[in-house]
């Protein structure tokens, strides 16, 4: 786990022109979106790691980019924002140097043309970590909120949510020396103020939330059981609308880390990597009840013959089915990008693969569009991937309903 600072900025596009499937923003209003493949960025490393479609049916994908040298560990990326048309053309990209060094980790449109940004960041020797909720006012910073020492899990797929009241639900861990670390759920009122903190400490890592139609939440993470073996189980964590811990769920599962988790009929759907030591990784599926009681566990074939893989999202369909991303890799030395489509039972209605040859493609992030499209972001480079290397770009793909692109 590297350290880093975290910070949440407000973004007002007046200055500026979710991965957040449970915020009830006002829907798009624009034009529908075309299919397309985008692939774009600076010089250097640059990665989107979560997009939005705005409600004039922009999409913003924040990420990293830009990345610059420093002492501590060669070059390091900077937390990025860009804006895309709604057929793929980009009208900006800015880079946050002021801010470096760190990624945009979550971002969400809390009335139209007002966004919230979540940053992890750290200065150049990774001794400075905190979270820091801004508001940004044209281009300028002000901070409303700040918690020192606290980052996000690096696993963390969902580490923000806008409540209906305007507030903020927050992931945080804090390391502590020689010890185990802290992880909390925060709640924030719209200015910024503290309403309610629940901690834990432990070996364990906090991924996403959701809310409940009680106003609710629930929080899903792990507790690793082993330190040699890395075993973990799953964590589940329901929570009332004032703080209130209603209960605690630890599931045992043949998947090593589970990290994504959406709303469905009656419960929840979480996905995650079963990895098996006969055959290449798959992705697992379980339904779970209200209750957080695991129903059924299903398991869906990659198109590889690699030994790794990760899910890094997931979001319910209007249909009542699901929508996912993540990556793969082969055993050619390159890795993909893929999305797959679920039915409202789990069971696979698609799923699409996209890389090049000697390439690395990640999919981290994936939305439902206003049209019905689906969105995905991601990263595209080199096969052997670092954070001191160039040319990586920014991908961008816009699938139509069936998970094709245009001819």
């Amino acid at each position: 786990m590297r350290p880093y600072l975290l910070v949440i900025a407000l973004l007002c596009a007046t200055g500026c022109d979710s991965t957040n499937p449970t915020l009830n923003a006002p829907p798009p209003t624009g034009p529908p979106t075309e299919t397309f493949e985008l692939v774009f960025g600076t010089d250097n490393y640059d990665e989107g790691r979560t997009l939005i479609q705005a409600a004039n049916s922009d999409l913003l994908v924040a990420g990293a980019g830009n990345g610059v040298v420093a002492p501590a560990d060669g070059t390091l990326p900077t937390p990025s924002l860009s804006r895309i048309t709604p057929d793929g053309e980009v009208r900006w990209n800015r880079i946050f140097d002021e801010q470096r060094y760190g990624t945009a980790v979550a971002i969400a449109e809390t009335t139209p043309e007002q966004f919230v940004l979540l940053t992890d960041r750290h200065n150049d020797f990774f001794d400075d970590r905190r979270l820091i909720l801004w508001h940004l006012n044209g281009m300028q910073l002000s901070s409303l909120y700040e918690r020192v020492g606290s980052n996000v899990s690096y696993d963390a797929t969902r580490p923000l949510l806008v409540t209906d009241d305007g507030g903020f639900l927050l992931l945080s861990t804090e390391r502590v020396s020689n010890g185990l670390p802290i992880v909390s759920v925060v709640r924030l009122d719209a200015a910024g103020n503290e309403q309610w903190t629940h901690a834990l400490q432990g070996r364990i890592e906090l991924y996403a939330t959701v809310t409940t139609s009680d106003d609710g939440f629930v929080v899903l993470g792990s507790e690793t059981i082993s330190s040699n073996t890395y075993e973990r189980r799953i964590l589940l964590l329901r929570f009332d609308a004032s703080g209130t811990l209603l209960w605690t769920r630890q599931l045992e599962s043949s998947s090593r880390l589970v990290t994504t988790i959406a709303p469905a009929p009656g419960g929840f759907l979480l996905a995650g990597i079963r990895r098996d030591d006969a055959g290449p990784p798959s992705v697992s599926l379980l339904m779970i009840d209200g209750n957080g009681t695991l129903r059924s566990e299903t398991t869906q074939d990659l198109p590889t013959d690699g030994t790794w893989a990760s899910v890094s999202a997931l979001a319910s369909t209007p249909d009542g089915g699901f929508i996912a991303t993540g990556s793969f890799n082969r055993a050619e030395q390159t890795s993909a990008a893929f999305v797959l489509k679920l039915s409202e039972a789990g069971d696979l209605v698609w799923l699409r693969s996209f890389s090049e040859a000697n390439t690395y493609s990640r999919g981290f992030d994936v939305i439902v569009l206003a049209d019905g499209n689906y969105a995905m972001a991601g990263t595209r480079g080199p096969n052997t991937p670092t954070f001191g290397g160039a040319d990586f770009d920014n991908l961008v793909l816009v699938l139509d309903a069936d998970g094709n692109l245009a001819e």
